[in-house]
């Protein structure tokens, strides 16, 4: 089911992934910039309150904008510890970072068909110019 909920009413459950705080605020950056494109996953526990399972990442960022709101997905009453690692395991391996070439790809095609210099690309994804170079 989704709904979106207070952020009040969210706690910051258990994360396989350590979080850094340089990563946490670029998430923060794009999320402010183009809104926040996948919800977070949540059960419910006790107190009308929920618990991220995916998107710990996401969650602190909204909570770092200091939005009132973020857009979730709820899960199952019956998903067990078991069942919630397993989840937070499968988000994790199934995403797949975009290869070196693949982002080169991206940044000429840019370049090409929009005229966007490479400063306005590092801008676009909240990186730095060097960044940018780098993925070269």
């Amino acid at each position: 089911m989704f709904k979106v909920i207070e952020l009040e009413k969210i706690t910051n459950g258990k994360n396989i992934r350590n979080e850094r705080d340089e990563e946490i605020n670029e998430l923060a950056k794009s999320i402010e910039e183009n809104g926040l494109i996948n919800p977070i996953f949540v059960k419910k526990i006790a107190g009308g309150k929920y618990e991220v399972i995916a998107g710990h990442r996401r969650f602190e960022a909204v909570k770092r904008l200091r939005l009132p709101y973020i857009e979730c997905n709820i899960a199952d009453d019956e998903k067990s510890e078991k069942d919630v690692l397993l989840m937070q395991i499968a988000e994790n391996v199934q995403r797949k970072d975009m290869s070196a070439q693949e982002l080169v790809d991206i940044f000429d095609d840019m370049k090409k068909r929009y005229g966007v210099k490479q400063n306005q690309i590092a801008r676009y994804f909240n990186k730095t110019e060097t960044w940018v170079t780098n993925q070269y």
